[in-house]
């Protein structure tokens, strides 16, 4: 990427990031709102790991983060099918840098956005409980998000419909992580979903598996899942990448 491009790059992200900066200062606010109640619900027992008692409210927490990162997709499915990124094609900015800077827009920013709300509701309330944070927690949710953001950016971009981007979302973040297991066990026959099919549901929502089976007897490695998921993210900003430089057009 040229000088030029880079500058055509930057520009054009500065100009989504200021197109949403409302959304996303309503989005923290309500994040920095929503964490402090998960630590106050919390204060005798904070220890860095999950407790039952926070599970509900970090998962409302999550569930802000992934609606918003879905809207930043809606917009970009929405410049894309009405026809107005060629607009900003027609200016010193290429395809990969278009689509680069609205990856960016709807998962990067908004989840650095969601690790700071949580650091300043921590040190609003307490900064010495700074070194508690769940930092597991945080990252599977930010690994899962970014998973369904993705898929639904990568879908939606391959269609050029917003439908089927905000279909792939609601399958992949809502639906898949229970309906892998659930129609494992109907081919397998068995009372249990089997080992394959709960690694591949946890991979696609680390967050909702570690909350449900961290204190459980889970025989599926953390470490492989979290490997796991952060693989897939990065393979899926290889595929967005070599999917806008080799085949991306704009109708």
């Amino acid at each position: 990427m040229g000088r030029l491009g880079l500058r055509g790059f930057l520009a054009h992200l500065s100009y989504v990031y200021e197109g949403a900066s409302k959304l996303m200062g309503l989005a923290a606010a309500v994040l920095t709102l929503i964490d402090m109640g998960s630590i106050l619900s919390t204060m005798p027992y904070v220890t860095g790991a999950p407790s039952p008692s926070s599970s509900p409210i970090f998962f409302m927490a999550s569930m802000v983060l992934a609606l918003y990162s879905l809207s930043m997709v809606y917009s970009f499915l929405s410049e894309l099918e009405s026809g107005h990124a060629a607009f900003f094609l027609s200016h010193p900015l290429s395809p990969l840098g278009y689509v680069m800077s609205w990856v960016i827009a709807c998962v990067a920013l908004p989840s650095a956005v969601y690790a700071l709300c949580i650091v300043a509701s921590v040190a609003i309330i307490d900064p010495r409980l700074l070194s508690s944070i769940a930092t597991k927690e945080v990252a599977y949710s930010v690994l899962e998000v970014a998973i369904a953001t993705l898929l639904s950016f990568l879908v939606g971009m391959g269609f050029k419909r917003r439908s089927v981007g905000f279909a792939a979302w609601v399958f992949t973040y809502l639906l898949a992580p229970f309906l892998i297991p659930i129609v494992a066990m109907l081919v397998t026959g068995s009372l249990s979903p089997p080992d394959e099919a709960l690694l591949i549901a946890s991979i696609l929502a680390p967050y909702k598996y570690y909350t449900m089976f961290a204190h459980s007897a889970y025989n599926i490695s953390e470490a492989a899942v979290a490997l796991s998921s952060t693989v897939l993210v990065v393979c899926l900003v290889g595929a967005i990448a070599v999917y806008a430089r080799a085949v991306f057009e704009v109708s």
